[in-house]
């Protein structure tokens, strides 16, 4: 595979081994006899046959003087592919005199941060020193995320059986970290992310007090936004061995969290719960009731989804809901109304007493609880999933 850098240099690689950064971390050599050279000068950046214009910023000063070396990132007009260790020459932009030559060291580096520049450069001084230990924790502290093995050694170079050993050895120095389905992670990073999850947690609950939990996407996105959905699964089931959350299929929650609804949310749901009991199946639409007591919009959402999550409430549209018990007691009458025998809407409609509206949603709530089966014309009774079993022992 012939890979392109885009200043019209052509090197060889395999597949996915190059991509193209406009962000390139190096260390520059001024040569001695160079005129000096300032923070963010222009300049032309030669790598092997390619050639680009980029800034050059310098990390820890603000000049470099004759036959100093520096870290330094460039910042391209146009991007480069160049992996770790290649090697670079420098000219000025204008006039066109050679400064001095450079070694790659982060071929896609991120913009570095005034508040983070003393972390950076310890990075920088880990990728140059040479050492898998030091390049590995580097660069897993700097990406913050899951890695496999696999990952790792492509990182360093390394088989995976060395960088099996190699990540076992950093583990018990307390440097990364073992996660769930074979990902490791950078011990401070992991570490970072519990409290930042705990507080997020926290003020997530507080906002939204009515809330059983957070859903999982949502939490992922916040939280951990880079990764993959098999990463996800691997730091919430960390974070719930750890005793930082809990989880369910869909959300995760605060260990010990339960909703809390205060006085006056109180007060609305038992009045509320009163508007439904007085006409079990033909209540006001949600929109009604909650007008009726003077419920603000927010508090009506939130209060409906504590309603519906609990199970007290089941939705049968987007504004008409009934209570668990209405929908229990409509299935008592029609069976003792029907036997095991099928039924029409029309006979379902006298049956309950309700408009028949009403009762093509409960009917098509029944539905969709396999409790009934329509065939176009009418209901028949689903067997349950005790009668089957017996049904299947008999046989």
């Amino acid at each position: 595979c012939v890979q392109e850098p885009a200043a019209g240099g052509a090197c060889r690689t395999t597949p996915g081994a190059m991509e193209k950064s406009r962000r390139i971390d190096v260390q520059l050599e001024r040569l001695p006899d160079a005129p000096e050279m300032k923070n963010r000068a222009r300049v032309h950046v030669h790598h092997g046959t390619a050639e680009a214009l980029a800034r050059v910023a310098l990390l820890d000063r603000e000049s470099l003087q004759p036959g100093e070396s520096a870290f330094a990132q460039l910042e391209l007009e146009t991007p480069l592919a160049v992996l770790p260790e290649d090697r670079m020459i420098f000219r000025f932009y204008s006039p066109v005199v050679t400064i001095g030559g450079g070694v790659v060291l982060d071929a896609a580096a991120s913009k570095h941060r005034r508040k983070r520049r003393e972390e950076d450069l310890k990075r920088l001084e880990a990728l140059q020193s040479g050492d898998p230990a030091r390049i590995l924790e580097a660069a897993m502290k700097k990406d913050a995320r899951p890695r496999t093995l696999r990952l790792m050694g492509e990182t360093l170079s390394l088989g995976e059986e060395e960088t099996a050993a190699l990540a076992e050895k950093l583990a018990s120095e307390g440097v990364l970290c073992r996660l769930p389905d074979g990902y490791w992670m950078e011990a401070s990073a992991l570490a970072a992310l519990k409290k930042e999850m705990t507080d997020w947690l926290t003020a997530y609950f507080q906002k939204y007090p009515l809330r059983f939990s957070v859903p999982k996407k949502e939490a992922a996105q916040v939280q951990f936004p880079r990764t993959e959905p098999k990463e996800q699964r691997a730091l919430f089931q960390h974070l719930e061995a750890e005793g930082i959350l809990l989880q369910d299929e869909t959300g995760v929650r605060l260990p010990g969290w339960e909703p809390r609804p205060d006085e006056r949310t109180h007060a609305w749901m038992d009045r509320l719960r009163v508007l439904f009991e007085e006409t079990p199946l033909t209540p006001p639409r949600w929109s009604e009731a909650a007008a009726a007591l003077n419920i603000p919009d927010r508090e009506q959402s939130e209060i409906m989804n504590w309603f519906l999550r609990a199970g007290e409430l089941v939705r049968l549209s987007d504004d008409v809901l009934l209570s668990r018990s209405a929908l229990a007691s409509a299935e008592e009458t029609l069976r003792r109304g029907t036997g095991e025998n099928s039924f029409t809407l029309a006979e379902a409609r006298d049956l309950l007493g309700c408009p028949r509206k009403q009762a093509q949603l409960i009917m098509e709530y029944f539905d969709q609880q396999r409790l009934t089966r329509w065939d176009g014309e009418k209901r028949h009774w689903q067997p349950s999933s005790a009668d089957a079993s017996g049904e299947n022992k008999g046989r």
